[in-house]
C-alpha cells in the first residue's frame, strides 16, 4: 500500500473539486491510504518533516499557510504534487515533483464561445480580479484571443467591473468575469443601475459552484474550469512518482476545462436559438438544391463562423453534417422505388454525381447503397 499525505481546504469549492477528482482516482487504484490534512487542521513543517520517517510514500497538494512548510517541502525526499499557483513558492525544489495547471487560457476562450454563441451583442468586455493574479490573466488573454478570431473586439475592465465600467459598455453587453464573486458583483452593479439580465448585460463567471450560483440572482452561468481533473490528474502523477517514474520539474501537466454550466445570467430564446431554428427551416426546405454552408450563412445574413458556433451550442453538430443528413434521409426515401435510378437520387437530393453520393452514403452508413436497398426492400 502506498501511504500519502493530502491537503484540502473543505471549505473551498475548488479544493473540493480537487479532493473529488483524487478521490475517484483512488477508488479505481485501489492500493492508496490516504490521511486528509483539511482545514481547520493545517499542514505544519514538522509533518512534513516527519512523514518519510511515519511511513508516508507522497504529499499531494500541499498548503502552504504555516511557516516553514515551504522550506520543509524543498527539502523533503519524498515525491510532491502541487498546484500552479503554489509552485512559484518553490522553485527551488526541481526534482520529485509535478506540477498541476487549469488551462485558464482555455477557460477563458470558453466563456468567449458561449457568449458569441448567444446572439449579436454591441460590445464584449472581460473583467479581470482586480489582483491580477496569474489565472485571471491568462484567462483574460484566452478571452480575448477567441474573439479575435472570430472578428469581434473586447473592453478590459481594468477595475474588474465598476458601475462606471459597466455604465459605459455599449448594450446589449455580453461581459465574463475572472471568476463567480466578481460576476455576482457586476450584476449588483448592473441591477442598480436599472439594467435587465440578460436582456442589456449578459454575464458569465468562472468556477461553476453550484451553491454561488444557484444563490445569485439571476443565478450565474458559469465555466467549469475542470478542478476535478486536476486532483485526478495530480493522483495520476504522484502514483507515477512513487512508482519510481522520474518527473520533469520544468514540465507542467495541464487540464481542460470540463464545459459551461448555463443559467439564467445568460439564458433566454437567444437570437442564436432563434438562428439556428431558421436554419434548420432552410436546410429542411433547400437541401436537396445542393445548398451549402456558405449559402446558408448567406442567406441568414452572419458569417459561417458564428453560424456554426451557435450550431455546436444548441444542436451539437455543424450546419454542413445537418445539410448531408437531411439529404441522406431523402436519398433513402427516394431509393425504396426501384424505377428511381441512382444517377436521378443523387441529382434530386443535391448530390454532384452518382459517385460522390456513393461515397458519402457508404461513410455515413457503412454500407453500400445496394447494400441498404436489399436490407430494406423496394416499393
Amino acid at each position: 500500500m502506498k501511504n500519502v499525505l493530502v491537503c484540502y481546504d473543505a471549505a473551498n469549492y475548488a479544493s473540493r473539486c480537487v479532493i473529488s477528482g483524487v478521490q475517484k482516482f483512488v477508488s479505481q487504484k485501489g492500493d492508496w491510504l490516504v490521511r486528509l490534512v483539511s482545514f481547520p487542521e493545517t499542514l505544519t513543517a514538522d509533518m512534513v518533516r516527519q512523514a518519510p520517517t511515519e511511513g508516508f510514500n507522497g504529499i499531494l497538494f500541499p498548503n502552504f499557510s504555516e511557516p516553514g512548510v515551504e522550506d520543509a517541502i524543498v527539502r523533503t525526499p519524498l515525491p510532491v504534487v502541487v498546484g500552479n499557483t503554489a509552485y512559484n513558492r518553490i522553485k527551488r525544489r526541481k526534482t520529485n515533483i509535478a506540477i498541476i495547471d487549469i488551462c485558464d487560457r482555455d477557460v477563458g476562450a470558453m466563456g468567449a464561445r458561449h457568449l458569441l454563441g448567444l446572439g449579436k451583442f454591441n460590445s464584449y468586455a472581460f473583467a479581470p480580479h482586480t489582483d491580477t493574479p496569474n489565472w485571471s490573466e491568462e484567462r483574460r488573454k484566452g478571452f480575448i484571443a477567441e474573439l479575435t478570431r472570430h472578428g469581434v473586439k473586447a473592453t478590459i475592465l481594468a477595475g474588474g467591473g465598476t458601475p462606471q465600467e459597466i455604465a459605459n459598455l455599449p448594450k446589449p453587453a455580453a461581459v465574463m468575469a475572472a471568476w463567480d464573486f466578481n460576476a455576482i458583483t457586476i450584476m449588483g452593479h448592473a441591477q442598480k443601475a436599472g439594467l435587465a439580465i440578460p436582456g442589456d448585460i449578459a454575464v458569465v463567471g468562472v468556477d461553476a459552484d453550484p451553491i454561488v450560483c444557484g444563490f445569485s440572482n439571476p443565478s450565474l452561468t458559469s465555466v467549469e474550469p475542470g478542478f476535478e481533473r486536476m486532483g485526478y490528474a495530480g493522483a495520476a502523477a504522484m502514483d507515477a512518482m512513487m512508482s519510481g517514474r522520474k518527473l520533469d520539474a520544468t514540465k507542467k501537466i495541464r487540464c481542460l476545462p470540463r464545459g459551461v454550466v448555463e443559467r439564467a445570467s445568460t439564458y433566454f430564446l437567444s437570437t442564436g436559438r432563434i438562428l439556428v431554428d431558421r436554419a434548420k427551416t432552410i436546410i429542411l426546405q433547400q437541401a436537396a438544391n445542393g445548398l451549402t454552408s456558405k449559402e446558408l450563412s448567406a442567406q441568414l445574413k452572419v458569417s459561417p463562423q458564428l453560424l456554426a458556433l451557435r450550431f455546436r451550442q444548441y444542436e451539437k453538430t455543424t450546419p454542413l453534417d445537418l445539410i448531408i443528413k437531411t439529404r441522406l434521409e431523402a436519398v433513402k426515401r427516394l431509393m425504396k422505388n426501384q424505377d428511381i435510378k441512382l444517377e436521378a437520387i443523387a441529382k434530386q437530393c443535391g448530390f454532384s454525381s452518382k459517385n460522390r453520393l456513393f461515397h458519402v452514403f457508404k461513410q455515413h452508413f457503412g454500407i453500400t447503397m445496394g447494400e441498404w436497398r436489399n436490407q430494406n426492400g423496394h416499393q
